[in-house]
């Protein structure tokens, strides 16, 4: 049985190299329905590396095909900088949150951490 979204239960990718990683690539073209949305409840700092910080930036890119090329938006989800190890990032109130209708990516700087994600 699949994991149903918002009963409580998510997916994780750690992330241990700083820089940009696509966590979820999305629907192909952004245009329903080849995909239904994702969620992205926040994420969590495990190690700060070698600095004394960690940076976290996420986003949802999507991508729509128009009748004359392609429209790129990009929204930010989540933007931090964690100064000690346990910090969480999320998007909204704890456990709750929110939609992402394009590609999953996280940029980071040099440390350890999960991105929670349906």
């Amino acid at each position: 049985m699949p994991i149903q979204i918002s009963q409580g239960n998510c997916q994780y990718t750690s992330i241990s190299t700083a820089g940009t990683t696509t966590v979820s690539p999305g629907r192909a073209d952004g245009n329903p329905p080849a995909q239904a949305p994702g969620a992205f409840y926040g994420f969590s700092v495990l190690s700060l590396g070698t600095g004394t910080s960690y940076t976290v930036n996420v986003y949802d890119i999507i991508t729509q095909v128009t009748g004359t090329g392609t429209v790129t938006t990009t929204n930010t989800l989540v933007s931090g900088t964690a100064t000690a190890v346990g910090g969480v990032f999320t998007p909204g109130p704890a456990a709750l949150g929110v939609r992402y209708r394009g590609s999953l990516v996280v940029v980071t700087g040099t440390g350890v951490g999960n991105a929670l994600w349906d």
